[in-house]
């Protein structure tokens, strides 16, 4: 198994309150079918899919993702895990963003 880019993706600035989408691309690159089992995100705030959990030699899935960043502020990271039948079992995805506050104005009469 590798990833078609890395492991870690860096996010944009986000501001607090919007969401943000993500995906990953994993290949197959071993001589089995690759199964991926037990897949979860660290955080509430994170929803993830997988666009299908066995993945026949040389073929690709996706994890495809959306932070909500209600109530959040400054760095963050949200950590994707999941098991495979690997050498190494165990695998996670992470993703790094940082969340601005939004500007409140208030009005003076």
């Amino acid at each position: 198994m590798k990833w078609v880019k890395d492991s870690v993706i860096n996010l944009d600035t986000i501001y607090q309150g919007q969401t943000a989408d993500f995906k990953a691309t994993i290949v197959n690159s071993g001589t089995n079918r690759l199964f991926i089992r037990n897949i979860f995100s660290s955080c509430g705030c994170t929803q993830i899919t997988l666009s299908n959990d066995e993945i026949n030699i040389y073929d690709t899935a996706f994890i495809i993702g959306k932070i909500d960043t209600k109530g959040k502020k400054g760095r963050a990271i949200s950590l994707i895990h999941f098991n495979a039948n690997t050498i190494q079992k165990y695998h996670t995805l992470r993703i790094n963003y940082y969340v601005k506050e939004n500007g409140k104005f208030k009005v003076i009469l």
